[in-house]
């Protein structure tokens, strides 16, 4: 349902924001029983429930890899980004969807801009136009006194 539904986007970040939305307002309504199951698995086949994180990671992975390689997004381990974005969702939706209403789109569009901030290189939407805050002075490195 991710990968149909964000196939034929033109940029990485777009799919990035187009796949959360997918699966907090399209997956997760239809197969919140599913998505349960799966999380459960952790306890009740832990081997099952590895595999399948693992499984969707390496797809998800490569296409970070591809982001990252084109400089669309900075360079990072991009396993590690599949799973910090996959937490994300994980735990979002565990918190709005399982045990509440629903995630609003205010909530999602602040979601989806701390998300790019951390990935893309270029300045997503809503910072361009916004002047840089001046860089920030290291503290001085003064000795101190052994005494």
């Amino acid at each position: 349902m991710l990968s149909e539904g964000t196939r034929d986007l033109e940029d990485r970040a777009a799919a990035e924001v187009r796949g959360f939305e997918i699966f907090f307002y399209e997956f997760l309504p239809r197969h919140h029983r599913l998505w349960r199951i799966i999380t459960q698995a952790e306890y009740a086949n832990p081997g099952l429930f590895e595999w399948h994180y693992r499984r969707i990671a390496q797809g998800y992975s490569r296409r970070l890899r591809a982001a990252m390689q084109s400089g669309e997004y900075r360079r990072w381990d991009w396993e590690l980004a599949a799973f910090t974005l996959m937490g994300i969702a994980h735990f979002v939706a565990m918190r709005y969807i399982s045990w509440d209403e629903g995630l609003s789109r205010v909530q999602f569009r602040q979601l989806t801009d701390f998300m790019l901030r951390g990935l893309v290189r270029r300045p997503t939407a809503s910072r361009q136009g916004r002047p840089r805050s001046k860089p920030r002075r290291p503290p001085s490195r003064k000795r101190r006194s052994a005494h």
